[in-house]
């Protein structure tokens, strides 16, 4: 396999590249991308925290103010004992008191992702999330008739379990 990949590499390299198998016998590392596929748990173990992490597949809630996606968000946390990423911009909305300006949106954004991958860190099985940049995104365009193209890239974001959480209050 790893002679296949070198040979793909030198096409798109435009230079010879070589394949060199470092560990065969897997003395220096005694696992296997196929042994962690099958069994998740050896992860924390054998793979470097930013690689870890990026394997950790995300739960989000999305819905409107109101429809429960916190409750939701901290209850599964708490029963399966995983972080979950709280939402941010409801952070900064009640810390300036309901005003928010244009550019604090992508700022939200920006946070969400952060607090999302810092806490993907700490995870075993899941990481639990109460909101995405894609409801930011929605939010600035319903209160400034617009949206930074940074945002809207960011609202493209993959989530592996998207959940629509309740029903408005009374709704």
């Amino acid at each position: 396999m790893g002679t296949g990949f070198a040979a793909v590499l030198s096409e798109e390299m435009g230079a010879p590249v070589t394949h060199v198998c470092v560990d065969r016998a897997r003395a220096a590392v005694p696992i296997s991308a196929t042994a962690i596929r099958a069994d998740p748990s050896l992860r924390r173990r054998w793979l470097p925290a930013p690689v870890r992490a990026s394997l950790v597949p995300s739960i989000l809630f999305l819905g409107a103010e109101s429809t429960g996606k916190t409750t939701l968000a901290a209850a599964l946390a708490k029963q399966w004992g995983e972080p979950w990423a709280a939402e941010y911009g409801r952070e900064l909305w009640v810390e300036r008191s309901g005003r928010l300006a244009f550019e604090d949106l992508l700022h939200i954004g920006e946070e969400q992702i952060a607090r999302e991958e810092r806490l993907a860190l700490e995870a075993e099985r899941f990481l639990i999330c109460d909101t995405s940049p894609l409801t930011t995104l929605f939010y600035s365009q319903a209160m400034f008739g617009k949206a930074d193209e940074q945002l809207e890239a960011m609202a493209r974001r993959n989530y592996a379990l998207p959940l629509p959480a309740g029903h408005p209050a009374g709704g």
